[in-house]
């Protein structure tokens, strides 16, 4: 496998963790569309609460769909309302949306890694 390059994903965000050759995950991926409500501060600074849903959920964070603008980096909150849990999370990568599209994903990673998803 050729080592990543400065363009490669892995180098997306501060936060991603580097485990060799191989694709390993530190917990297995789930799809689950589960609504929650993420929160925060958008790219350009304005506060924001906004009820969505989950696409993929892990014990360490979820691809999360979003109409906000939200950059690798920004710190968010992410709540499941079936279960009351709260969580901080960092956004470690944005996908690009669909043309014509308002909606797209961000991946988060849990500040304090668990189960919030029930």
């Amino acid at each position: 496998m050729a080592e990543p390059t400065k363009t490669h994903p892995f180098f997306q965000s501060p936060f991603s963790r580097h485990a060799g050759g191989a694709n390993r995950r530190r917990s297995t991926r789930v799809d689950l569309v589960l609504p929650i409500v993420l929160s925060g501060r958008d790219a350009s600074g304005e506060t924001f609460r906004e009820e969505t849903q989950t696409a993929t959920v892990n014990l360490h964070g979820a691809k999360v769909e979003t109409t906000r603008t939200v950059l690798v980096g920004m710190q968010v909150s992410i709540e499941n309302p079936l279960t009351g849990a709260l969580e901080k999370a960092v956004c470690v990568r944005v996908y690009e949306s669909a043309p014509g599209e308002s909606k797209h994903f961000i991946a988060t990673q849990l500040v304090r890694p668990g189960n919030i998803w029930g």
